[in-house]
């Protein structure tokens, strides 16, 4: 059962591909490389290929995903005040209060803090993620404050043209092992 909390945003499944290719690192962070599709195993237009060491803990707490396919269920919660209560959730589920902030015909994503992350949407990405964001919503040169929650749903075998391994997921239910058992994401 989805948490109330969670319904009043919007929610996208992505299948998170392993893929040390993309691995890098810079003077300030290390970068885990993903191929990132949709959960049919199809590859999700938007040019993103790797997360940093953060966004990789918020998904996947201290497991390191080494190899494989794993699939994550995405809240995004629009939030009006950035002092507004954190989302009421399950101990196990941790958001994370983030903002967007769109200059043109691109949205970058800032910690709370005001540091840009390294995760930029563009106009011409995959509309199903744009409209996850909320892009067209986005206020040119304002931030737009969200609670956004990652839900590990489990790791998917390297057949993707199957997933026998994942209980019949209908848009509405997540296994209730998401939010107490297996990967749990931990606060940062």
């Amino acid at each position: 059962m989805i948490p109330e909390a969670l319904r009043r945003g919007r929610r996208i499944d992505i299948l998170l591909r392993r893929n040390a290719l993309n691995d890098g690192a810079s003077d300030d962070a290390q970068y885990t490389g993903f191929d990132i599709c949709w959960e049919d195993g199809r590859p999700a237009q938007i040019n993103l290929a790797r997360l940093c060491g953060i966004a990789v803990r918020q998904i996947f707490g201290n497991q390191n995903p080494c190899a494989g396919s794993y699939l994550v269920h995405y809240f995004l919660v629009p939030i009006d005040d950035p002092c507004a209560p954190r989302l009421e959730l399950p101990r196990s589920v941790k958001p994370r209060r983030l903002y967007l902030m769109r200059q043109g015909s691109k949205a970058t994503l800032h910690l709370a803090n005001g540091y840009c992350t390294d995760i930029v949407f563009y106009q011409d990405d995959d509309p199903r993620m744009l409209r996850w964001i909320g892009f067209d919503q986005l206020p040119h040169g304002q931030p737009q404050w969200v609670d956004i929650v990652a839900i590990p749903g489990g790791q998917f075998e390297d057949n993707l043209t199957s997933a026998e391994n994942y209980e019949g997921f209908n848009g509405e239910k997540i296994p209730d092992a998401a939010f107490g058992l297996g990967f749990v994401p931990e606060g940062i």
